[in-house]
């Protein structure tokens, strides 16, 4: 599948969703797993509502959402294949005003744990300070996310605070919202 790139890095980078590709991220992101660190992981999904979303993407100026693509030869057994979708990036309430938006990211479960998110992460920082020049970007973790934390961490971010006591996740009841910022400078630049 032929599309444009956004970022490049050494085993993932960013593109452009296509169309034909609905099909595949509504299976994957109704997996339990991956919605339960979600902000509404009671919301049901519909593959009609994603292709809403889809269409709705390229009037949305306020948000910029990529696909995080792996790229040819960089996964086991994926070598034949130019640009596998594995998930998602997104920067959202983007301020032109003050500069600032929030990052948010996922990835489909069999990715997890091998670095792409951390690299997807790093791809996303670098689109927002240099192409729509923010100056800042604030990501939002359920407290048992260490997963999650810890990519942010590693791309220089820092808890900037917490909301106690503020999600509900079946399996581990009331949770904390930790939020995290990264002032352009901080890495970089």
């Amino acid at each position: 599948m032929d599309r444009p790139l956004v970022r490049k890095g050494k085993r993932v980078s960013l593109g452009i969703y296509q169309r034909e590709e609905i099909p595949r991220m509504y299976r994957e992101f109704a997996d339990s797993e991956v919605q339960q660190f979600l902000n509404r992981p009671d919301r049901l999904y519909y593959l009609e509502g994603e292709y809403d979303w889809y269409d709705g993407l390229k009037k949305d100026e306020k948000s910029r959402v990529m696909a995080v693509l792996l790229n040819k030869g960089a996964g086991k057994g994926r070598s034949d294949v130019e640009h596998e979708l594995i998930g998602s990036v997104g920067i959202h309430g983007i301020d032109t005003i003050s500069r600032n938006a929030e990052l948010g990211y996922l990835l489909f479960r069999k990715y997890w744990g091998k670095g792409y998110a951390t690299e997807a992460v790093s791809l996303g920082i670098d689109y927002a300070f240099q192409t729509l020049n923010l100056r800042k970007l604030i990501a939002r973790v359920m407290e048992p996310n260490r997963a999650s934390s810890s990519v942010l961490e590693k791309n220089g971010f820092v808890l900037a605070g917490r909301l106690t006591r503020h999600h509900y996740i079946k399996s581990y009841g009331y949770v904390d919202e930790l939020n995290y910022e990264l002032h352009r400078g901080s890495v970089n630049d």
